[in-house]
């Protein structure tokens, strides 16, 4: 559920920051719409050549080219005719490059979104410093870490309290650091064949 809604509001910010940028000819919306458009005519031709050549109602012909391009290929459609196979074999080539291109583009929108996503800066003015700082109004780099990679949405607090319990088991010594020492004590009070003095 969450995921699929948070992919989806991904999918409509990048469409929508792309089209903010200007969205010309070179743009990854532009370049992803191209491709949907080259997609959409493959299937239209595929699906007008096979109601010709197999005489097949229009909504088989259209399922056939989509399970087809989506290489799901489940076969309970397929062409009779000897000039239908040999439509189709040269038709699914392009129709699954097709769709690999599509989905290529689709990719590198959301990644360019992302991308500005974890460039963005946080401004002062995002950095409550009664919420986060506490009482002192001030922040650690620490706290700004933390604040940071949770406001951006690329951790929540529990992932984050996970990570500094995953650091403090790793500091043994409990300086502050973690170096070789700690490393080998941790695999010592780790090991299970150490033996408990009694």
């Amino acid at each position: 559920g969450d995921m699929v809604e948070q992919f989806f509001d991904d999918v409509v910010d990048a469409i929508h920051d792309n089209i903010a940028e200007g969205g010309d000819s070179d743009s990854k919306l532009a370049n992803f719409l191209q491709r949907c458009a080259i997609l959409g005519f493959m299937i239209a031709c595929g699906a007008g050549f096979f109601h010709y050549l197999e005489g097949v109602p229009w909504i088989d012909c259209v399922y056939f080219c989509v399970v087809t391009v989506t290489t799901i290929g489940l076969g309970d459609v397929t062409p009779q005719t000897d000039e239908g196979r040999l439509f189709a074999i040269f038709w699914m080539l392009g129709g699954v490059t097709a769709m690999g291109w599509t989905v290529s583009a689709f990719s590198e929108m959301l990644l360019e979104r992302m991308r500005h996503t974890f460039h963005d800066q946080l401004t002062l003015g995002d950095v409550d410093l009664a919420k986060v700082g506490g009482e002192d109004m001030s922040v650690d780099r620490m706290e700004f870490y933390r604040h940071y990679l949770i406001e951006k949405g690329f951790i929540d607090q529990a992932q984050f309290q996970l990570m500094v319990d995953n650091f403090n088991a790793l500091d043994v010594n409990g300086d502050g650091e973690i170096n070789v020492e700690d490393i080998e004590l941790h695999k010592v009070t780790t090991s299970p064949d150490r033996k408990t003095k009694v």
